[in-house]
């Protein structure tokens, strides 16, 4: 009785394992494959809110290979692609289970969290797109060890932290995209040694320090892109040696100094954009059978740079440009004269300078010469100073010398005015020269007793000699005009 009791108890644990066996394998047959990559679809279903998806078609119901964006070749899950359709949440550990998976899109979701440190087990894995999600973090570091790798696209995140330069080790890589995202520090050298790498592209990001040199040795590069960063120093020369790239933009960084000219060595460049640094020269690339668009607008250029270029910057953009020169103070004596110098960038015949006052109270007429000359200053003369540059050839770009701030002296007693007239020299033996701004004026001289010594009727901002035959003394200068009246006291020595 005993041994029938033991027997039936037997047969009751080989029923309920059978049962629990049958129950764990059930998923993986009606995915049609294998246990491990059918827990771990469910489990990406479960942790991204699969019941949410704008679309899920055949998911949880149907064979694995009816799912929609699962590809099966066998048993194994070889292909994930669920671009654009409201996955939210993180991604699972359980995505390290795939092992066969050779792509995995996920583009365009609202995915959260850290990428994932599961994907550095799946070894066959050759395309990655986790672009435009909101995933978080540092990129981990064992991604340098997904050997497979042949395209990396992890833009449009919000992650933090330097690039890995154990990326280095992705001899398979063909793209990385790791654009719009908060990423820090420089760029490693060590990604110099992707000799197969044909889209690097690291723009939008935080990025400090130079360009590395390494660049050079990127044979196969087509499209370089680190527009929006804060990378600075200068561009290195190697960036002739990219034998194959055909799109170059360094855009809205601090970059200084020269455009190499080794970059005409770039053979296939057609698109080079380094607008918006602080480079102070571009070569002359007209030799370049292959470069259409030119960006350089934004820079510390001048005619210099932009004239050999113009065909190229035409089909881009040349202006603006930085403010030429350095701001300036300058005093002269009121009846003396100075000169402003304009000549702060090489002279060429097609330029034209115009002269004028910040406040457009004068303007002066274009000339081909470079400089400006005050003669016998007044105190109307004062003010801040500038030049248009134009030039024949890059008709879209106007050069401005920073500012020259002109102040007219007394000079040790040399100048007496009010706000409509200017007395010089002052004292004074001789004559003494009234200026009058504004309208025409009667100008009168008053000796101490108030008697009309000098009368004189003076046009509009125009000036008269007076005081020849006047005796040693203080003199009182006035003018009219209209009901208003102003005076000068002034002294003949």
């Amino acid at each position: 009785m005993k041994t029938k009791r033991i027997l039936l108890s037997s047969r009751l644990v080989a029923v309920a394992v059978l049962t629990i066996a049958g129950f764990l394998v059930a998923p993986a047959v009606r995915a049609q494959v294998c246990v491990g990559d059918s827990l771990a679809l469910v489990e990406i279903y479960r942790a991204t809110n699969g019941a949410s998806w704008t679309s899920s078609t055949n998911w949880l119901t149907g064979p694995a290979s009816t799912w929609q964006g699962v590809e099966v070749t066998g048993e194994r899950v070889t292909s994930l692609t669920l671009t654009f359709n409201n996955l939210t949440g993180s991604l699972p550990l359980h995505l390290g289970f795939l092992q066969e998976l050779n792509g995995l899109s996920l583009q365009g979701n609202a995915l959260t969290g850290p990428v994932p440190v599961a994907l550095v087990f799946l070894q066959k894995l050759k395309t990655v797109n986790l672009s435009d999600n909101e995933l978080t973090g540092s990129i981990p570091a064992t991604m340098g060890l997904t050997l497979s790798l042949s395209s990396l696209n992890l833009s449009g995140n919000k992650l933090t932290g330097s690039i890995p330069v154990t990326f280095a080790l992705l001899s398979k890589l063909r793209a990385l995209n790791l654009s719009n995202n908060q990423l820090t520090g420089s760029i490693p050298a060590a990604l110099g040694l992707l000799s197969g790498l044909q889209t690097l592209e690291l723009n939008d990001n935080q990025l400090t320090g130079q360009i590395p040199n390494t660049i050079g040795n990127l044979n196969s590069l087509r499209e370089f892109f680190l527009f929006n960063n804060k990378l600075t120093g200068a561009i290195p020369n190697a960036i002739g040696s990219m034998d194959s790239v055909v799109f170059i933009n360094l855009s809205n960084n601090r970059l200084t100094g020269a455009v190499p000219a080794s970059i005409v060595n770039d053979k296939l460049l057609y698109f080079l954009n380094v607008e918006s640094n602080q480079i102070k020269d571009v070569p002359n690339l007209s030799a370049s059978t292959s470069l259409l668009q030119l960006y350089v607008a934004n820079n510390k250029l001048t005619y210099a740079d932009i004239e050999p270029n113009i065909v190229n910057a035409q089909n881009g953009n040349y202006a603006p440009q930085d403010s030429v020169g350095a701001n300036a103070v300058v005093t002269v004596c009121a009846g003396s004269s100075v000169t402003l110098p304009g000549n702060y960038i090489e002279a060429s015949p097609n330029n034209s300078y115009t002269w004028f006052k910040k406040d457009l109270s004068y303007i002066a007429e274009p000339s081909t010469d470079a400089s400006f000359t005050i003669t016998n200053a007044t105190p109307a003369d004062a003010g801040l100073y500038t030049v248009e540059i134009s030039n024949s050839v890059a008709v879209d770009l106007f050069l401005y010398r920073r500012t020259v701030r002109v102040k007219v002296g007394t000079c040790a007693g040399k100048t007496a005015s009010t706000s409509n007239i200017s007395v010089f020299p002052v004292p004074f033996d001789g004559a003494t020269t009234v200026a009058v701004g504004g309208e025409a004026a009667q100008v009168v001289v008053l000796d101490g007793s108030g008697t009309v010594r000098e009368q004189y009727d003076v046009a509009a901002q125009g000036s008269v000699q007076i005081g020849q035959r006047l005796e040693r003394g203080t003199y009182l200068i006035q003018t009219i005009q209209g009901d208003k009246k102003e005076s000068v006291r002034v002294i003949k020595k």
